[in-house]
């Protein structure tokens, strides 16, 4: 990469380094079918600086889930003000299910209304789906906002809120632990309250069934742009869906989402709001975009609602770039809001770094404060501060700086995709750290005295683990 900007010289920087790992996916980049957006934003201008991005077709796997949360949200706001229910992100769901069978003797009702993970009553609702799905990237809370949204609308959403090249053909992920699962098709949902003040009387009360799109209103008719992949054939064989091998086969992706690295960090970038924009996620009430940054923001052990196991899910389980930031910051002076993901050999994060002591950062491509942890409240006073607010105190300031990065890398040394044995922990992991930390040295976003980093409370189990 040639060019005088920070993302070149951090990938100078990367190169110094030496390590094989780092040296060898910048020496072969279309190998390894790496892209990196960094954007600046300074004094409300922004600075795009790309290497690759969309170069070529990447599985945005998991990181598509911002859009759909962001689209449950909208839904909420509509159906809030349709009914006078007091009706809100907490409240309770179900989802009823046919299962899809070749005789109609066979088909069966099936009735989701419960989440053993939610210690407010069991209940499913989008507030508790969305925490679920950036805290630990849960993919049955995915399906089930889907549902909520309507697989239908989510694209057409998209593409009217300006987002071109966002295309939602997969079906459901895969999860047998929670949600709908393959051959389930949605019949309804069901609006449960609980509200004592509801002119209808207390105790649970049951509405008609909502259609899947009730509530969205999506600006059916917006011709769609050309796709922006021609080639969506990835790796040199495959596994199918029912385990058969298939030599010399590439898989072929053109039954699979596809979006835009760059349209993805528009998306952060509306959500963080660096910019003003009449985007999709700029349009939610602040309290929403407020609960999603919090919900971001949030590592797995930090949740009190629901709960996870440091041990199971440690704090970098859903940030790739925090080990690398770990190594040149204090980690009690950043916040990282980003959703990443991992499937058929790609790993990618989208992620929007701020140091609240130095005032800088970067994007690397309605707080309830019964979320949190109370053994978190010694270290939200010394500064680890994740409150949904924490970002715009941040983002609005006259003078201060930006920028955002994200990237996606591919690693399937065999190039037999679907076989899952992919060099995640690695290459692609380690790289998209080690991208991380080389940028936030070219921006200045690193601990004068090194000792720092070392003392940081939550630093030392995260720097062992590349």
């Amino acid at each position: 990469m040639c060019g005088d900007n920070p993302l070149a010289r951090a990938l100078q920087r990367l190169r110094r380094k030496g390590r094989p790992l780092l040296t060898d996916v910048l020496d072969d980049p279309q190998k390894y079918k790496l892209q990196i957006v960094l954007t600046e934003v300074s004094s409300g201008d922004l600075a795009r600086h790309r290497f690759r991005s969309d170069r070529e077709y990447f599985y945005p796997a998991s990181t598509i889930k911002l859009c759909v949360a962001i689209a449950a949200l909208r839904k909420v706001e509509a159906l809030r003000s349709r009914l006078e229910l007091g009706f809100d992100a907490w409240t309770r769901l179900a989802f009823v299910y046919v299962t899809t069978k070749k005789h109609e003797e066979d088909r069966r009702l099936r009735r989701l209304d419960e989440d053993r993970t939610n210690k407010d009553g069991g209940k499913i609702c989008v507030a508790h789906l969305i925490r679920r799905i950036f805290l630990v990237s849960d993919n049955g809370s995915y399906n089930l906002l889907l549902d909520f949204v309507g697989k239908e609308n989510v694209a057409d959403l998209m593409r009217s809120s300006g987002y071109e090249h966002f295309i939602f053909n997969g079906g459901y992920l895969l999860d047998d632990a929670f949600g709908p699962k393959p051959g389930h098709s949605l019949v309804g949902i069901e609006i449960l309250h609980t509200k004592k003040e509801i002119a209808l009387g207390a105790g649970q009360i049951q509405l008609p069934c909502l259609g899947a799109g009730d509530g969205v209103e999506a600006r059916h008719g917006t011709e769609p742009k050309p796709p922006l992949f021609s080639d969506l054939l990835v790796g040199l064989s495959h596994v199918d869906e029912d385990g058969a091998f298939h030599e010399d086969e590439p898989k072929d992706f053109s039954g699979k989402n596809q979006a835009s690295l760059v349209e993805l960090q528009d998306l952060l970038i509306g959500l963080s709001g660096v910019e003003s924009s009449a985007g999709l996620a700029s349009s939610l009430p602040l309290r929403d975009r407020d609960f999603l940054m919090s919900a971001m923001a949030q590592s797995p052990s930090q949740s009190f609602n629901p709960e996870y196991s440091s041990k199971m899910f440690p704090d970098s389980w859903n940030k790739f770039f925090l080990p690398g930031l770990a190594r040149v910051r204090d980690l009690r002076a950043i916040r990282i809001y980003n959703k990443l993901g991992q499937a058929y050999g790609f790993s990618l994060d989208n992620a929007y770094v701020v140091d609240v002591e130095k005032g800088t950062s970067f994007f690397l491509t309605g707080n309830r404060c019964s979320y949190l942890k109370p053994a978190r409240a010694l270290a939200m006073a010394v500064g680890l501060s994740i409150t949904g607010s924490d970002w715009r105190m941040h983002s609005h300031g006259e003078t201060f700086d930006t920028c955002l990065i994200a990237a996606s890398i591919y690693t399937n040394a065999n190039g037999i995709v679907n076989e899952d044995a992919y060099e995640y922990t690695e290459i692609g992991e380690p790289f998209l750290s080690c991208l991380a930390e080389c940028v936030a040295a070219e921006l200045g976003m690193v601990d004068p005295d090194p000792a720092a980093t070392e003392a940081s409370p939550r630093c030392s189990t995260i720097c062992t683990t590349l």
